[in-house]
């Protein structure tokens, strides 16, 4: 027996019933409803009270580390400090900034520092 194609892109089919659904090896069940596999090495079936049944992977969980210094408005920082997004959607405090804080300009830094991105995209002093 030779095992079919994998496909490398998934597809999209709307059901009779008007939704629309996105995914690999999509059936539709007597039922009008569509279902898809949500990967490409996933599977789908027709069960016996003809729905379609498809395999789903388990959700990722992803481990977020507290960021230090975030803040919410500058309420939150100490004096001469201010809250400022800084450059990835979180918020930090940032003011007279030493070595490695985070900072949007050179304002933000103390000590004769400049502010600058060391290439991962988030600018600190330096």
């Amino acid at each position: 027996m030779i095992a079919a194609p994998q496909p490398t892109v998934a597809s999209c089919r709307m059901g009779s019933d008007g939704r629309q659904v996105c995914g690999w090896h999509c059936l539709t069940g007597s039922d009008g409803r569509v279902a898809c596999a949500d990967s490409a090495d996933g599977a789908c079936g027709i069960g016996a009270d003809g729905r379609v049944v498809c395999s789903r992977r388990a959700p990722t969980i992803r481990i977020v580390a507290p960021v230090v210094g975030a803040c919410r408005g500058s309420l939150d920082c100490g004096p001469s400090s201010f809250c400022k997004d800084r450059g990835d959607g979180i918020r930090v405090c940032m003011g007279d900034g030493g070595p490695g804080a985070n900072c949007r300009g050179s304002v933000d830094c103390g000590g004769g520092l400049f502010c600058k991105d060391p290439g991962d995209g988030i600018r600190v002093c330096m």
